[in-house]
């Protein structure tokens, strides 16, 4: 067919190539302005009516289905005579010509298998079975999104068995490529008919079996296999010889280097009886996802350790001094020299020990070093579920931690030693559990327990080795530290814009104030609590400012309350501290600054050294050290997060707009239909724009720091975000092309929404608690609005309002309020959901108030009436979160930050130098 040729509204740019099924075309998309790929049937296959008719049915049934990693049929279609298919044109390489161009290690062959199995497991439970799954039918694109393609044409290719085999026996292939995708396979299609690629035939499919979706998980196997070795794991010269050694030989063994689990995974593929085959797809993806995470953590692992000098040094002191002392004397012609060499020797050597001896005993102890550089590191849990607070047992035998699955929370007890040990301490409740820590003899756990969202919790005890939970105390911010005789507790409390550092019996009993800080100063920056020294004498805490946001390392004196901050070291986020066991340093996980991932410090005491023990400790809120110091248990956590956009209209199918490894998050529509986003990558995060229907990516900021939650103005003029560029977080403007930024307000959390007229902002402040503000565009004197603890604030679109998350009830949880602009008491509140997400929008029309919903663990989108009703569903989505999410200005799409994450608990032992 020749360029330029139009067939309906497809004008033909160029050829692609040629199959079984018919030629492929590169056509521009008249109407829609897009590119496609256009397939044009022969017309022997559009003449027959049956096959015609089955074909139509089933390609309509692929056609259903919405994946990232599944190409989309646009159109099937027939123009004066000429049959056609129209789909996404996929711009890339197949698996076979990416992997020439760009050799895969274990993480990026396992990131491709993932995106693979996710498809199949989409069309699995659609009831659609691909049967030709091999390298030529996946294509990576350059930003390494997987997109399968040919959905089951093969099955209706009609062809008799020996012209099959004739075009097998030319190119190894039963039935040929396509560029395009096929159609599913018709279940009455009839046993016997050999169909399919012969290099990844399952057994069954070889001998011409009716098949089911294991038939795929064996060619998917053979594909991993590929990947992994570089070669095939079943050997001929061709097709016929390759499906006898498909029948009757086993793989050949992969190389002892493969990851054992690898080697499980695609040896439980490759099972000849289908039987002993995974059964689903879906197994095989979580099992290649548990493989991945566990080398990831082990590369994060190596790279996390700082490399100390310490080592080198006392080996370059040790090696001269040997060499002085045990210097040969074979060319010394003065016997007595050697012998009064030898006597010195074992004179310093005597005085050494002695010294040694008198320092140990006049001057303590050398303090305890922690270092990871011969640390071993395990995973205690697997669920992906845990969340952010967990402690271990003084003797490391036992561990606490909480699952969290939707809106409930159970609380486990595991024994370390044994992996599944696991026993439920509180069933799953709508609850917030936090705040573990183990009594000093180890025979009792504490837990606060927040109920559905409180400021403060309440602490209970139960006995580790069963028992009845008992309440201890209420009031409890974060975790409680024992002193050394586990006689008293210490803890936090957030009363009036207060911390107040507590002290009260291990019962609970004669509660005493022992400091306080308020206003703009601080005790803590998460959800951490104090550390009673091992001498009973102090507590270690941590103190700092909100604005700016700089936290570092004090104590407090338990007889007088006097705070003295032992160290220089700032951080802009602190995590758990604790003390080491000789109670001559702490350990801290914090962060610097806003662009830095948490990491494990070590702060000597008194001087206040600080010392970097690891790059990239990937936490989330919890360390938890073993009595020796020797063990430590935390939490760590992976997220996946990408932009997606759908229709209203639809809201159940969604297209995925970015890919990569990346947090790509914070999405915002602008009036003319483009999108601006945030792309987090190694600790730094900047804003980029993109045309969803076109285009790459367009990077707007460029600063090493943070930039992040952007709001564009309704002109397109602006574009507002947050920075730390000038050190702390801060609201800036620039142009809609990344030029001219400006500060327009020092110390603000985040910016909410611009005003209808482009000619305001509205945003967060954090003193001690969020508040909501507003300031002109141009800067100036920001005005608050309001004096609660109140989050996600957007104007309506008359202006005359604005909606935000209230705090306002300790016991009720958070609310939807409606204010007026110039602030004051709320109009309007409706009770939210416990596990709503973080943005609130407007719909255009003002009627509504639409939010995300993680209930059950999956993100949706709901609209609440502002004139009051029942909030209404507007999503049906059944697997992720949603983080953020916008909606055009015309009301008709979605844009939105939906993702995954795991945590699981990891034990790192041997880490005492």
């Amino acid at each position: 067919m020749e360029t330029g040729t139009i067939i309906n509204q497809y004008k033909i740019i160029s050829a692609i190539g040629k199959g079984g099924m018919g030629e492929v075309f590169l056509a521009q998309d008249t109407k829609l302005k897009r590119q496609v790929a256009l397939k044009i049937l022969p017309s022997e296959f559009a003449a027959d009516k049956d096959r015609m008719s089955r074909f139509v049915r089933e390609a309509q049934s692929a056609s259903a289905l919405n994946h990232p990693n599944i190409i989309t049929i646009h159109e099937i279609g027939e123009s004066d005579g000429t049959h056609f298919i129209a789909t996404e044109f996929i711009d890339g390489k197949t698996l076979n010509d990416y992997k020439t161009v760009n050799p895969l290690n274990y993480k990026s062959a396992l990131e491709i298998a993932i995106q693979v199995a996710s498809a199949l497991d989409e069309a699995h439970q659609a009831g659609i079975v691909h049967r030709d799954i091999k390298p030529d039918n996946v294509m990576i694109r350059a930003n390494g999104l997987a997109k399968i393609l040919d959905f089951g044409i093969a099955k209706l290719s009609g062809r008799g068995d020996a012209e099959t085999r004739r075009q097998g026996e030319e190119d190894n292939t039963l039935v040929a490529a396509s560029p395009i995708p096929r159609v599913p396979a018709s279940p009455s299609t009839s046993p016997g008919m050999i169909i399919g690629t012969a290099n990844y035939m399952s057994p069954e499919q070889a001998k011409g079996k009716a098949i089911d979706t294991r038939t795929d998980i064996f060619s998917f196997g053979v594909v991993l296999y590929e990947m992994i070795a570089g070669g095939l794991p079943f050997e001929g010269e061709n097709a016929l010889e390759m499906i006898g050694a498909i029948l009757k030989d086993q793989p050949k063994p992969l190389s002892s280097e493969v990851p054992t689990e690898i080697t499980k995974i695609i040896s439980k593929c490759l099972r000849k009886n289908r039987d002993e085959r995974y059964q689903t797809i879906k197994d095989v993806m979580i099992d290649l996802k548990d493989v991945k995470q566990d080398l990831e953590f082990q590369d994060k692992s190596e790279r996390s350790i700082v490399p100390t000098q310490d080592a080198n040094k006392t080996q370059i002191l040790q090696s001269t001094t040997l060499d002085e002392i045990n210097q040969t004397t074979t060319n010394q012609t003065v016997p007595g020299k050697s012998k009064t060499k030898y006597f010195a020797a074992g004179l310093l050597t005597l005085l050494l020990a002695v010294g040694g001896f008198l320092g140990y005993k006049y001057f303590g102890s050398q303090p305890i070093k922690v270092s990871l550089e011969s640390a071993k590191f395990t995973r205690l849990t697997n669920s992906g579920k845990v969340g952010n607070f967990i402690a271990i047992s003084p003797d490391g035998k036992w561990l606490v931690y909480t699952v969290v699955e939707g809106e409930q929370q159970s609380l486990w007890l595991k024994q370390v030693a044994i992996p599944d040990s696991n026993t439920q301490i509180a069933p799953p409740s709508e609850t917030i559990y936090g705040g573990m820590s183990f009594s000093p003899d180890g025979n009792y756990l504490y837990y606060t327990d927040s109920g559905k969202g409180n400021v403060n919790g309440s602490l209970f005890q139960v006995p580790v080795l069963g028992g009845t939970a008992r309440k201890v105390v209420d009031g409890i911010w974060g975790k409680v530290s024992f002193s050394p005789d586990g006689k008293q507790i210490s803890y936090i409390s957030y009363v009036d814009d207060e911390d107040r550092l507590m002290i009260a019996n291990a019962d609970g009993t004669e509660k005493r104030l022992l400091a306080v800080r308020k206003g703009n100063e601080s005790f803590v920056s998460g959800l951490q609590g104090p550390a009673w020294s091992p001498d009973g004498k102090t507590i270690a805490t941590t103190i700092g400012t909100i604005v700016p946001q700089s936290m570092s390392v004090a104590t407090v004196a338990i007889s007088t309350g006097e705070i003295i901050q032992f160290s220089s070291q700032k951080f802009s986020f602190t995590g758990d501290v604790t003390w080491l066991a000789d109670g001559k340093s702490v350990l801290i996980h914090a962060r610097e600054t806003e662009t830095q991932v948490k990491s494990l410090w070590q702060i000597s005491y008194p001087s206040g050294e600080a010392k970097q023990i690891t790059n990239d400790m990937i936490t989330r809120f919890s360390i938890s050290l073993t009595a020796d110091s020797n063990a430590l248990a935390t939490v760590q956590g992976d997220q996946i997060a990408h932009v997606w956009i759908a229709s209203i209209a639809d809201g159940g199918r969604a297209k995925q707009v970015t890919s990569g490894s990346d947090l790509n998050v914070q999405p915002t529509w602008t009036t003319s239909g483009k999108m601006v986003f945030t792309r987090a990558s190694a600790g730094a995060s900047d804003l980029f724009m993109v045309d969803p229907n076109s285009g790459s990516p367009r990077q707007l900021t460029a600063d090493a720091g943070k930039n992040d939650f952007p709001e564009v103005s309704p002109d397109e003029r602006y574009i507002v975000f947050r920075s730390d560029r000038s050190g702390t977080n801060s609201v800036w403007r620039i142009g809609i092309d990344g030029s001219n930024p400006k500060q327009l307000v020092a110390g603000a959390d985040k910016p909410g929404s611009f005003s209808p007229d482009g000619g305001e902002i509205i945003f967060l402040r954090n003193l001690n608690k969020q508040t909501v503000w507003k300031v002109s565009i141009e800067g100036g004197e920001p005005v608050q609005l309001t004096d609660k603890q109140s989050t996600s604030p957007r104007f309506s679109p008359d202006g005359k309002q604005f909606v935000c998350l209230l705090f306002d009830d300790a016991e009720g949880g958070p609310k939807i309020a409606i204010f007026p602009s110039t602030g004051g008491s709320p109009i309007k509140t409706f009770p939210a959901p416990k596990t709503i997400g973080t943005s609130l929008r407007w719909t255009p029309d003002g009627q509504s108030i639409a939010y995300a919903d993680s209930k059950g663990g999956v993100g949706n989108i709901w609209t609440q009436p502002v004139g009051g009703g029942t909030p209404k569903q507007l999503t049906n989505f059944t697997s992720e979160l949603i983080y953020e999410f916008d909606i055009s200005r015309d009301g008709k799409q979605l844009v939105l930050n939906r993702g995954t994450r795991t945590t699981d608990v990891v034990l790192i032992s041997n880490i005492k130098k």
